[in-house]
Formats: structure tokens, sequence, C-alpha cells
């Protein structure tokens, strides 16, 4: 894709390259809190478009170590409590993350508890998402 400098791969280069290639427009979006993090999440999976996500997993007990790796989220597993999902001001409960792992001795596709997901994702240096 074109994405890979010296640095290693750039979130932006990634968005561009995603915005060339298909309509939905993705956006670098810099998290500040679990909440800003899942309403950016869930506006991307409800229009069918899977968030990626770089993750710093030392800590987090993860199948490898490291500081920077790209995943995909494909799905999130909310607990609304018997309200509707619908209620878009209602506060979910997240359970669960379903993520796509790309890494050959990685994770493949798996559900992973939210805070373990959000975790590693926030310990990042750089505290994105691309939604």
């Amino acid at each position: 894709m074109n994405t890979t400098s010296q640095a290693g791969t750039g979130f932006h280069a990634i968005v561009k390259e995603l915005n060339k290639n298909q309509s939905w427009r993705y956006e670098v979006g810099v998290f500040t809190s679990q909440t800003q993090w899942l309403n950016w999440a869930k506006l991307s999976l409800r229009n069918y478009k899977p968030i990626i996500i770089d993750i710093n997993s030392y800590g987090y007990n993860w199948p490898y170590a490291t500081a920077g790796h790209y995943m995909v989220v494909s799905g999130l597993n909310l607990d609304y409590q018997g309200a509707s999902p619908s209620d878009i001001n209602l506060q979910a409960i997240v359970q669960t993350v379903k993520i796509n792992d790309p890494y050959r001795s990685g994770e493949g596709i798996k559900w992973h508890p939210f805070s373990r997901i959000y975790g590693m994702n926030y310990q990042h240096k750089d505290n994105a998402i691309i939604y």
C-alpha cells in the first residue's frame, strides 16, 4: 500500500489509501476517553466499516510483544441492559471486541474483553483509531 516509512506505518497514509479506494470517508481520531473511542467505533460499525487500531501489547499478556501493530476491530458486543440499541444516547456496557489480527502468529479473528483491547490501543503512543 506504500504506507510505510522509516518511522513505521503512518495512520494518515493508511487513511489516504483507504479513502482513495472506497466510498466511506475514514478519519484519524485521537481519543481521550473510552466513551469517545466507543462512539467512533459504533459510528463506523453501524455503517458496516471496521475501525483500525494500533496497539502496544506490553503488560497485557498478548501472544506476542509489540510496541506498535495495527489490527482491525470488526465488532462490538454491547449490553444495553434491556433497552433498545437504537437509542444512541444510552451508554452501553461493552463486553467484548472482535479483532482481526493479521500477524501470522497472532490472534486471527477472535473476541477479546473490551478493557484489554482498549487498554492496548490507549497504551500506544498515538492514542488513535482510524474510523
